[in-house]
């Protein structure tokens, strides 16, 4: 065992040492490859740094320098013999000159430094030269002018002198002499021509005096002055000419070719080393390919080993066949029982049609001639019957050569066990969810149906004038728990349809500020009661008029603005509005000074269910008010709205949920306007008898809907099916009918569509308004469909209907007077601190206050109101006070006052 330890010891050493070895070679392999293709660079560059183009252009330049000097002094001695009209030949030429001299001062980059010191000062003095030359032509300029002006007048003045009849004849021929002997001056310069005309000028100028002849006196003038300007002029010609700047540009260019055939002769040096290790690094690429081929060809024998032995252990099957379905390769695979009793010997040479059955051949053959016409991936299943027992296998045919296919076959019977196995999983998921969709159908109806009856009577016995005070108070205790129930019925609805991906959105025009004015007007006098202040903030832009889901807005910000107050004892309640018409979005701000949310728990409270820990050990029994799925639907509203919601929260400061939704602005056309709230008490004068079929199946339901309408006005029938509602209609005409959906015998949908399909031919149209139980959006839509006008819920309260019937009818009503407010006292709408004074409650014994504690945590009304009858007369504002917060059913505000930490509990 120790050598054979030993041994396996140093086959790993050995194996260590050849890998370090091998990877050290590899690095500096890597290292010698970069030094030399860093070389390579390097001399690429040198043997780069001649620009073709740089040279061109400066020899072009050096030309040009010296054609354009040769025609500026051409052009000068032009001006000297009159043969130029004017001097922009000289001064074009001269600029032109000046302009390449600036642009030989940028010399091409690849000149050594010598050459180029050297070049820059051969430039510094051409271009002192030039400069020179440049003030030596403008003095010729003016000169020559000056010549010119004399030379052009005074030939005429000579000859008008001497064709004077005045004139004698000698004198015309001196003055001819004269002109004659100035012109000869001005072209040959001659000084024995100089001698002569001054001595003339003499003559003239004694015979002027004699004369004073003015013409003469002028004449005289310019021969002086051309007498004296032409010997300066020649000498200014003289300085021109005899500047060097050709000898200067000549040098130049020397120097600069010089320079040039010096960059050649390094440049093909470089050029050389370059092409010489190129060729170097070809051979050396090429040797190492070479030798890599001869490695790969033999680590390819070595894989295809491998790589059959791979194969054989792969479960799944694989065959090569040629386009007319001859297998030229088939690799069995032991564990595959479709084909357990094929080898390769008895597959490879023979086509599909002698291996598979005609009609598995004749589908393969379809799928390879498809895979080689299109080049894609081509997929199908099929079966085979292998001992009494049906293998599912799946083929994938991909090309592999010209008119190759590569086919691999895997057993997926397993699979499709499972998928079957899921599939009846599946159905009766199905089956399990439409149960529970029918399940809450049902219990929507039968949870409703007894509510809009407690409810409907509760607001008939509202309007009622003969209930003592005591028994208001009860009956707005009913009103408020069936709404409560309502509120839980509704959320867990909500919640079912989100799960089931049912819920949808109903967009429609609304008046958006008339929608935060009736949440802020629902819950001012909430917020009243407990002394919170409710602050309602819009943005001056805020549009009126929105197309949005009005219902699922307001839901959201019901559900806010109700956990504020709920979750808050003092302080303040802050609603805000803002419009973002960037983006089109609407952002919703709910803030409040409440018991705040822990940051573990911020992102658990938009689940459903979920309530915070902090609200549950503070205030245990408002946790206990509610479903938990508040926040949950709200979430899910909003997403439906294309927006999003968050909180912000610090425990004992309070929170702040903000929410935004998407929505376009709207027309206020269209926008339907909300009766008064104020009690309907009948109809107005000078209107015709309407006439109302209540079609109610339940008696209580149509009891309800009787005792509404008939004290109103109106004339009032029943039905109790629909069967029973088709021949009332016929038989007495309605002008409305209040339509239940589910009834015995014909249920409402069918009732409908029967009425409408018969009113064709009886006049005007009869309206429908379906009044039904259902939660469920379809359940609306399908009753517009069967022909209904309008849908109202159950429970309703007694303003929709009014509302419905006016839309529909134009009905008028009468209201009652508008009531009282409510005077804030002891018994109101104060908070429960203001209320009942502490010294009140410290006056009652240590255990009585302590009993009141622990009844208030059970809500237990019963023990509460022996208490109470405990209390003296004495404190009866007490006993007043707190009998209202037991009626009010507000038992927490009981539990926050009796454990105020300065009241004196022993």
């Amino acid at each position: 065992m120790t050598r054979v330890a030993g041994s396996r010891q140093n086959d790993r050493s050995g194996r260590s040492n050849g890998a370090g070895h091998f990877s050290r070679l590899l690095h500096w392999n890597a290292l010698a490859w970069v030094g030399f293709a860093i070389i390579l660079m390097v001399l690429w560059n040198k043997a780069n740094i001649l620009d073709i183009h740089q040279h061109s252009r400066y020899l072009t330049l050096l030309r040009q320098s010296q054609e354009v000097d040769a025609r500026l002094n051409q052009s000068i001695l032009e001006a000297r013999l009159g043969q130029l009209s004017s001097y922009d030949p000289i001064v074009s030429e001269t600029a032109n000159l000046k302009q390449i001299q600036a642009k030989l001062q940028q010399i091409p980059s690849f000149v050594a430094p010598t050459e180029h010191a050297a070049l820059e000062q051969l430039l510094r003095r051409q271009w002192e030269l030039l400069h020179a030359k440049e003030a030596l032509i403008n003095q010729f300029n003016s000169q020559n002018a000056v010549l010119k002006n004399s030379l052009s007048y005074f030939p005429i003045l000579v000859r008008t002198l001497a064709e004077k009849i005045t004139i004698a004849s000698s004198q015309s021929e001196q003055l001819n002499s004269f002109l004659q002997n100035v012109l000869l001056f001005d072209v040959l310069g001659d000084e024995d021509f100089s001698a002569q005309l001054v001595q003339q000028i003499e003559q003239l100028e004694s015979l002027e005096a004699a004369q004073s002849n003015e013409p003469l006196k002028t004449a005289i003038a310019h021969a002086r002055l051309i007498l004296r300007g032409q010997p300066r002029r020649e000498a200014l010609i003289h300085g021109i000419l005899i500047i060097p700047t050709r000898d200067t540009s000549e040098a130049i260019a020397q120097t600069y070719y010089q320079s040039y055939q010096r960059a050649l002769t390094t440049i093909d040096f470089y050029r050389f080393w370059f092409f010489a290790l190129c060729t170097v690094g070809v051979i050396a690429i090429a040797t190492s390919i070479i030798l890599k081929l001869r490695r790969s060809e033999q680590a390819l024998r070595q894989s295809e080993t491998k790589f059959r032995t791979l194969l054989s252990a792969i479960p799944d099957l694989m065959m090569r066949l040629r386009r007319d379905g001859t297998y030229l390769d088939f690799i069995p695979n032991k564990d595959f029982k479709a084909y357990a009793n094929h080898t390769e010997r008895d597959v490879v040479g023979k086509t599909v049609f002698e291996i598979l059955p005609a009609k598995l051949a004749h589908q393969r053959m379809t799928y390879i001639q498809q895979a080689l016409r299109t080049g894609e991936l081509q997929v199908y299943d099929h079966q085979l019957v292998n001992n009494q027992e049906i293998q599912h296998l799946e083929n994938r045919v991909v090309v592999s050569g010209k008119n190759e296919v590569l086919i691999i076959t895997r057993d997926i019977t397993e699979q499709k066990k499972a998928q079957e196995e899921l599939q009846c999983a599946k159905e009766a998921a199905e089956s399990a969810n439409k149960a529970k969709s029918v399940f809450l159908s049902n219990m929507s109806h039968e949870l409703r149906t007894p509510l809009n009856v407690i409810l409907g009577f509760a607001q008939l016995l509202n309007y009622g004038d003969s209930l003592t005070a005591q028994q208001q108070q009860h009956l707005d205790a009913i009103s408020r728990s069936g709404e409560h129930l309502l509120m839980l019925i509704n959320d867990v609805l909500e919640m079912s349809k989100i799960e089931a991906g049912r819920i949808t959105l109903n967009q429609s025009n609304v008046d958006l500020h008339a929608v935060i004015r009736t949440l802020q007007q629902m819950f001012q006098f909430k917020a009243e009661s407990k002394g919170l202040q409710l602050i309602v903030e819009q943005s001056p832009e805020l549009p009126q008029y929105v197309h949005t889901d009005v219902s699922k807005l307001r839901q959201v910000l019901v559900n806010l603005l109700g956990n504020a107050i709920k979750f808050t004892q003092t302080g303040v309640i802050v609603l805000r509005v803002q419009w973002q018409p960037d983006t089109a979005t609407f952002h919703f701000v709910v803030s409040d000074t409440g018991v705040g949310i822990a940051p573990t728990e911020r992102d658990r409270i938009f689940d459903p269910f979920v309530q915070t820990e902090a609200t549950q050990q503070v205030h245990p029994l408002q946790a206990q008010d509610g479903t938990g799925l508040g926040l949950a639907i709200s979430r899910r509203f909003v997403q439906l709205m294309g927006g999003e919601i968050w909180v912000e929260s610090q425990v004992g400061v309070g929170s702040t949920f903000h929410f935004t939704i998407q929505a376009q602005l709207a027309e206020s056309d269209g926008i339907l306007i909300q009766s008064s709230q104020r009690q309907v008490i009948g109809l107005e004068p000078e209107q015709p008898t309407y006439r109302i079929l209540i079609a109610e199946d339940k008696l209580e339901n149509r009891q309800l809907l009787v005792e509404l309408l008939r004290p109103i006005g109106f004339e009032v029938e029943e039905a109790i099916n629909g069967q029973d509602a088709i021949k009332q209609w016929k038989a007495w005409s309605p002008h409305l009918i209040c339509l239940d959906l589910r009834m015995p015998v014909l249920d409402g949908y069918q009732a409908a569509q029967q009425i409408r399909a018969q009113q064709q031919n009886n006049g005007s149209p009869t309206i429908i308004i379906a009044i039904t139980s259902s939660a469920f959006e379809a359940d609306r839509h399908q009753a517009l469909a069967a022909g209904c006008d309008d849908f109202v819920r159950k429970p309703f309260r007694s303003e929709i209907i009014f509302e419905k019937i006016a839309q529909y009818l134009g009905v008028r009503y009468r209201y009652a007077a508008e009531p009282e407010p409510l005077s804030i006292n002891a018994t109101s709408v104060l908070k429960p601190s203001k209320m009942i004074k502490i010294d009140h409650l410290n006056h009652m014994p240590p255990t009585w206050r302590t009993q009141l504690h622990q009844a208030a945590i059970r809500v237990d009304a019963e023990a509460i109101g022996q208490l109470i009858k405990e209390i003296p007369e004495s404190q009866a504002d007490l006993a007043k006070a707190l009998t209202y917060l037991v009626d009010q059913f507000q038992f927490e505000e009981i539990v926050a006052m009796t454990q105020q930490p300065f009241l004196k509990i022993d």
